[in-house]
């Protein structure tokens, strides 16, 4: 397989043009390289692709940088991520993302830097024209490669080339989204903010970003999933794990320092770890796991199907609490309450009840009142110089009576009215 892909990119980079679509694909399998840690590939195909193409090329050539560094070879991503300031990069501010901090430790690290600063004074000196020409007077266009610059309302004159990839209308203050690493703010008169640094990885190739994740180019015998450089996503998986339901994995979700996703393998879902490894007592053994929210209150709670009991409901996988129906019923619907921790139970046979999320018991058995909200309010007021006192919630549940009539329930049950 590899004495075929290196021949493939030896016949890519000998050849004298390159037609604009095989550029595309070239830099798309480029990018399922990197992304994948297959380091060596990936900067063989953004070799041949910065080569040929005629255009904004600095978040490729900060990529090559990334490859060398995390193949342990600082000389060469200094040497890439130079050449990148040279294309116009313009921060580094997300260098810690990626491998590339170590690239201020190495001797040509000053002239980067120095790049770096004169790509900004050289924005900085096209915005200054705000000071002369009035911001209304601004709009915004694009060039054949796709960039976008602002062009004067009435005279047509270029008054900022076509060097990033989205601009606003300025007014009062524009954003100003770089090619390839962020975006800033300038001013009415001018002035231009910082760059606040963004994520390389998604800005080079949005189309791609968009239909995350991917499966890897070939089924493995072990592995899980590969997350993006902030653990915010997972960016591609096993094709083992691969399903015709949607989506075909869920996560990443943090527990005890491990990342873990949902996934699907002949029709049964498990919670594996990155490296493919089964979270206990999810070792594909449910027919349906489905994330319902993931936060910081309640940590992951998920819908399951538990064939082994014909059981369903709701469950934390890494806590305690296990919701099932009750008496057997099918679980029609639910609403969370994310701070409180309380779940509202529409069941098949028109029951509804309240469960506590925290101890998996039920506050309201299924009964037949329609409960519809959950409401707090704190019987409890702070004591503005102590602060020693912990405000109590009290809970009340919206329902709604035979005949359309709205109430409130406690959670003992009572329905509060007047009585009659």
């Amino acid at each position: 397989m590899k004495t075929v892909l290196f021949t493939l990119l030896l016949a890519v980079v000998t050849l004298p043009m390159i037609a604009q679509e095989s550029l595309s694909e070239i830099k798309s399998e480029a990018f399922r390289k990197y992304r994948n840690q297959q380091y060596e590939e990936a900067i063989v195909l953004y070799q041949a692709y910065t080569k040929q193409y005629d255009g904004h090329i600095s978040p490729q050539l900060f990529i090559i940088a990334d490859c060398y560094a995390n193949l342990g070879d600082i000389k060469s991503a200094a040497k890439w991520l130079r050449k990148a300031a040279k294309e116009g990069f313009m921060t580094d501010a997300n260098l810690g993302y990626y491998k590339l901090a170590a690239v201020q430790e190495h001797s040509s690290w000053p002239k980067i830097e120095a790049q770096i600063a004169k790509n900004k004074q050289a924005v900085a000196t096209l915005f200054a024209k705000l000071q002369e020409i009035p911001s209304h007077l601004w709009i915004p266009y694009q060039d054949a490669k796709l960039g976008w610059g602002y062009v004067h309302r009435d005279t047509r004159e270029v008054l900022v080339p076509a060097q990033f990839r989205k601009v606003s209308f300025i007014g009062n203050s524009g954003q100003i989204y770089t090619i390839n690493d962020g975006s800033f703010w300038v001013s009415k008169d001018g002035e231009m903010g910082d760059i606040a640094g963004s994520d390389v990885e998604l800005e080079i190739d949005l189309e791609m970003s968009e239909s995350y994740p991917r499966p890897f180019d070939e089924e493995e015998e072990s592995g899980g999933f590969v997350m993006s450089r902030d653990k915010q996503r997972i960016i591609s998986y096993n094709p083992k794990y691969s399903s015709n339901h949607q989506p075909a994995i869920q996560g990443p979700f943090a527990h005890d320092g491990k990342y873990y996703a949902i996934v699907e393998k002949d029709d049964y879902y498990g919670i594996i770890d990155s490296e493919g490894n089964t979270f206990p007592g999810f070792d594909f053994n449910y027919r349906n796991l489905q994330k319902l929210s993931y936060g910081k209150n309640l940590g992951l709670l998920v819908k399951f199907e538990d064939p082994r009991t014909g059981e369903q409901g709701v469950l934390q996988p890494f806590g305690a609490a296990r919701i099932g129906t009750a008496e057997g019923r099918p679980m029609h619907s639910y609403t969370m309450d994310n701070e409180l921790g309380r779940v509202i139970f529409s069941f098949s046979d028109n029951q509804y009840g309240v469960a506590n999320v925290h101890t998996g018991e039920w506050v309201v058995n299924p009964q037949p009142i329609a409960i519809k909200r959950v409401y707090v309010y704190y019987s409890d007021e702070m004591k503005p110089a102590e602060h020693t006192s912990v405000p109590s919630p009290v809970i009340f549940f919206e329902v709604q009576l035979p005949g359309g009539l709205k109430a409130y329930m406690s959670e003992e049950g009572v329905i509060l009215r007047p009585q009659e």
